[in-house]
């Protein structure tokens, strides 16, 4: 979801995946992402120009998604949602609605890899994010590792706003049949703008 150039989905595809979605509401971004698969000749992969929520919550309705069922993988990679100090709160919010809408639709077991470009949210922050998505979805998360900028992107100690890239990689199961699911209170419903190109 938010697939930009297709880069997460071309690499699941080389690694072996039978099917992958690449969503974005970008132009775009479909129309990179789509160049991409076709000069790696990935037949196995589908881009779709969508709102990568709405996508999500048919997927987790059973109204669409992959012949197989429900995804084993999804990979959340959105904008910066936090852009300036005042909309941190409503930021934390689109975290929340974004990750317990893609736990929903992952098959028992599958894994979550979700990424916070934020700055102005920080890893804590964004962890404690995930587990309300959990609480609210109905699913039991397991954090598997924690990852941030690579070799790459190097900071300076000083910047920690430089430190902004953040992914989180969890496996999400759905609770066992005739248990109780999460004592956590759903949270009101989050309204979801999309981004326009």
């Amino acid at each position: 979801a938010f697939c930009n150039g297709g880069g997460f989905g071309l690499h699941a595809a080389k690694a072996g995946a039978r099917k992958v979605l690449c969503v974005d509401a970008s132009q775009r971004a479909v129309d990179m992402a789509t160049e991409h698969v076709s000069r790696n000749g990935l037949e196995q992969v589908d881009v779709m120009r969508a709102d990568a929520v709405h996508v999500l919550r048919d997927i987790a309705d059973g109204i669409v998604g992959p012949d197989e069922g429900r995804p084993d993988l999804i990979v959340l990679d959105p904008p910066k949602f936090a852009t300036r100090a005042g909309v941190v709160e409503d930021a934390l919010a689109k975290y929340v609605h974004l990750n317990s809408v893609a736990m929903e639709a992952l098959a028992d077991g599958g894994l979550l890899v979700s990424c916070s470009c934020s700055g102005r949210i920080g890893e804590t922050e964004f962890l404690r994010a995930i587990a309300h998505a959990a609480g609210r979805a109905g699913r039991h998360v397991q954090l598997l590792s924690m990852h941030g900028p690579g070799a790459d992107h190097a900071t300076a100690p000083a910047h920690a706003e430089g430190r902004y890239l953040k992914v989180a990689i969890c496996r999400v199961r759905h609770p066992a049949e005739g248990v109780a699911e999460s004592a956590a209170k759903p949270a009101a419903s989050v309204p979801w703008s999309p981004l326009e190109d």
